[in-house]
């Protein structure tokens, strides 16, 4: 592979992690501001919560990929 290949793979995929990683970002904040009423209404221990959002990540990654 050439020096400019390389070079131009490497900036587009810090540009697709980062874009990635705020958007992923963007939609689990809307999401926990929507359900939070749920989590406080059910005594949801924290640990519990942040269990969900972390098995969320993959299923939204997927989402956001295309």
């Amino acid at each position: 592979m050439k020096v400019l290949d390389r070079h131009l793979a490497t900036l587009f995929a810090k540009n697709l992690a980062l874009c990635m990683a705020g958007f992923l970002t963007l939609y689990m904040v809307v999401d926990f501001v929507e359900k939070i009423s749920d989590f406080l209404h059910h005594e949801v221990s924290f640990d519990k919560v942040a269990i969900y959002f972390l098995a969320q990540i993959p299923n939204v990654s997927v989402l956001l990929i295309p």
